[in-house]
C-alpha cells in the first residue's frame, strides 16, 4: 500500500467521508464525569435500562431524584463539591496568611536591633543615636492565687 493510500485512509477515519471533522461517540465533559462516578446520563434502572429519574425544572436544575442510581451519583456530586469548597477554603487561608505576613511583618527597626544584640551580650548599657540605653526588661510581679472562698 502506498504512502499517499495510507494518508488518505487515516484522513477519511479522522475526517469522516464528507471531509468533516466526526464528533466523539462521548464528550470528553461525559467520560470525566463517568470515570468520577458523577455522570447521571450512566444511571441505570434496575432493569438495565436509562434511568430517568433525575427532573429538572425549566431552568435546567434538578429539583428529584428518583432510583438508586441517581440517588448515588447525586451524593458523588455532592461529596466532590464539598471536597472543592474545602480545598477553595485552605488555599484561600493559605493565600490570606501568606498576605497577612507579608504585608504586616514590619521589619524591626535600628534600635530594636540594637537593643536585642546588647541584652544577648548581657550588657546592662548600650548607645543608640548618642543616647545611653539600658537593657532591663520590664518585669510584672507575680501574685499567689487566692484559694477559692467557702
Amino acid at each position: 500500500m502506498s504512502v499517499t493510500k495510507v494518508i488518505k485512509k487515516a484522513a477519511n477515519k479522522v475526517l469522516g467521508k464528507k471531509g468533516r471533522i466526526k464528533p466523539r461517540k462521548k464528550p470528553l465533559k461525559d467520560k470525566i464525569l463517568s470515570a468520577t462516578g458523577t455522570n447521571f446520563k450512566d444511571t441505570k434502572t434496575l432493569t438495565g435500562k436509562p434511568s430517568k429519574g433525575l427532573r429538572l425544572d425549566k431552568d435546567g436544575d434538578a429539583y428529584s431524584h428518583m432510583g438508586r442510581d441517581v440517588i448515588r451519583v447525586a451524593g458523588n456530586r455532592s461529596q466532590f463539591k464539598g471536597a472543592g469548597k474545602i480545598a477553595y477554603a485552605g488555599t484561600a487561608a493559605f493565600i490570606t496568611s501568606a498576605a497577612y505576613d507579608k504585608f504586616n511583618n514590619k521589619e524591626k527597626t535600628g534600635f530594636a536591633t540594637a537593643f536585642r544584640k546588647a541584652h544577648k551580650a548581657n550588657k546592662k548599657t548600650f548607645t543608640f543615636g548618642g543616647k545611653p540605653y539600658h537593657t532591663q526588661l520590664k518585669t510584672i510581679p507575680r501574685t499567689k492565687p487566692t484559694p477559692p472562698r467557702k
